[in-house]
C-alpha cells in the first residue's frame, strides 16, 4: 500500500505493481482496490503494464 496526500489534504491510498507505461485502475461505486477481481485484474494486467490500483 502507498499514499499521496491530494492538494486539500485528503488521503489517497493505492496499491502499484507491474512495470510498463502507467494505468490507473478505479474501481466504481461500491468497490474496493482490495476486492478479489480487482485484484486479480492489476495482476493480469501487470504483465505489460505498471499497475495504480485505487
Amino acid at each position: 500500500m502507498n499514499i499521496a496526500m491530494s492538494k486539500d489534504g485528503t488521503t489517497i491510498t493505492y496499491d502499484k505493481i507491474g512495470k510498463g507505461p502507467a494505468l490507473v485502475l478505479v474501481t466504481g461505486a461500491f468497490g474496493y482496490r482490495k476486492f478479489p477481481a480487482q485484484v486479480q485484474l492489476a495482476q493480469l494486467l501487470a504483465d505489460h503494464f505498471t499497475v495504480y490500483s485505487l
